[in-house]
């Protein structure tokens, strides 16, 4: 697991998120969003945003592409070596070992393929050129 997924990981079992070095790093001008069964936090910025369920456990990492709802390209270290430059085909062949399951339709439904690694659930959308556009980790089995 790459490293400041795994920071993220760690830190989200505290309360007081904004005191950890981490998440100063990348939500110092960040607001925590309550929506109707979750926290939301975002860093259009730095291409991340966290999902938090509402005792503050972390249930997912957004990471964005360029531009992909108004975000810049997350520069960060991703699990398994994949980037958000890569097409369906080349984590296809990165991930290949991995149970997966895909869908979508490339219109309404963006296509999407999603991998069960040992720590967590990685999940792609591409673009409709097959891009990625955004990476989602959840289920943290290490949480």
């Amino acid at each position: 697991m790459s490293i400041f997924i795994n920071q993220i990981i760690k830190a989200s079992k505290y309360i007081e998120i904004s005191k950890i070095e981490l998440f100063s790093k990348y939500f110092s001008d960040s607001e925590l969003y309550k929506l109707e069964d979750s926290f939301y936090l975002e860093s259009k910025k730095d291409g991340i945003s966290l999902t938090f369920d509402l005792d503050y456990s972390l249930y997912a990492i957004h990471l964005y592409s360029e531009n992909y709802e108004s975000y810049s390209l997350f520069r960060g270290d991703i699990p398994k070596e994949v980037n958000l430059g890569m097409d369906r085909f080349e984590i296809l062949k990165i991930l290949e070992s991995y149970c997966y399951t895909s869908g979508g339709d490339g219109q309404e439904i963006s296509n999407w393929i999603k991998f069960k690694l040992e720590f967590c659930d990685i999940h792609f959308q591409f673009d409709n050129l097959n891009n990625v556009n955004l990476i989602t980790l959840f289920n943290f089995s290490c949480l």
